[in-house]
């Protein structure tokens, strides 16, 4: 990870950190997005169809990613 660009020591130990701790709910790409609260969610009211990121998930691991 850490041959990435943008992605230093602590933004990938937060990361395999919030992994390592939930390896048994992670499938794909698209569980650790919502494991991080980074997933979109459809919020919508009468007409207005909207999405919104989740707002639970691991905050660290969020402002990691």
């Amino acid at each position: 990870m850490l041959g990435l660009t943008g992605v230093g020591p602590d933004s990938a130990s937060i990361l395999l950190i919030a992994a390592g701790d939930n390896h048994d709910r992670l499938r794909d790409e698209a569980s650790l997005v919502a494991l991080c609260g980074a997933s979109p969610v459809e919020h919508s009211s009468g007409k207005n169809q909207r999405r919104r990121l989740d707002q639970g998930g691991n905050r660290q691991a969020n402002v990691a990613l």
